[in-house]
């Protein structure tokens, strides 16, 4: 009966490839990832659209004539910008608003409502356009081709003022509701991670 050795130098190298493998192969599948743009299709924690481009709540209130010395610069804030006509989906924006106030429990102090009611609607268009003529911010209930100020969103501010996330608001209240809860889980998260407001 004849047995293989295992001769020192082989059984050494062993744990260099294993040690090798723990590094290289997660490396790879980063690489990979990124590369390919897989991450993309993850899904993520956020229920919202995060605004890539630069937007902030200066730049909004600017367009109006309205003061903004009453609002609180150190805080988060929930935002919706009223429609000319205010319809179905509107009264359910500004009855969300004030659900999820009550919703944010013991957080209610760091986060304000906002509720914009444009009087230069162009000049807030003029603003709004570059981010919200992606495809990615159309509506199913109504046409992207609508102005930016008509389209019916809430805005997540954070304290710095700056325009980062968007949800649409659902024509259907049971929907808009269930919509409302991810928005709360949303913003708990982001308080929850945040050391400033």
């Amino acid at each position: 009966m004849t047995s293989a050795a295992i001769t020192p130098a082989s059984h050494g190298r062993r744990p260099l490839y294993l040690l090798l493998l723990t590094f290289i192969v997660p490396f790879a599948a980063a690489a990979i990832v990124l590369k390919t743009g897989l991450y993309s299709t993850i899904g993520t924690t956020n229920h919202g659209t995060l605004i890539e481009q630069s937007l902030t709540l200066d730049q909004i209130l600017n367009t109006q004539p309205t003061s903004s010395e009453s609002i609180n610069p150190n805080t988060w804030k929930l935002m919706f910008i009223m429609p000319s006509q205010c319809d179905n989906t509107c009264e359910n924006g500004l009855y969300l608003l004030k659900q999820i106030e009550t919703a944010m429990g013991p957080d209610k102090p760091r986060v304000d409502t906002l509720v914009i009611q444009p009087q230069r609607r162009n000049e807030l268009d003029q603003v709004m356009q570059p981010v919200l003529s992606q495809p990615k911010f159309a509506q199913k209930e109504m046409s992207p081709s609508a102005s930016p100020s008509e389209r019916k969103y809430l805005y997540l501010v954070d304290p710095q003022g700056r325009v980062f996330m968007h949800y649409s608001v659902m024509a259907d209240r049971h929907e808009a509701v269930l919509h409302g809860r991810d928005i709360v889980k949303d913003m708990k998260h982001a308080l929850k991670l945040s050391k400033i407001g």
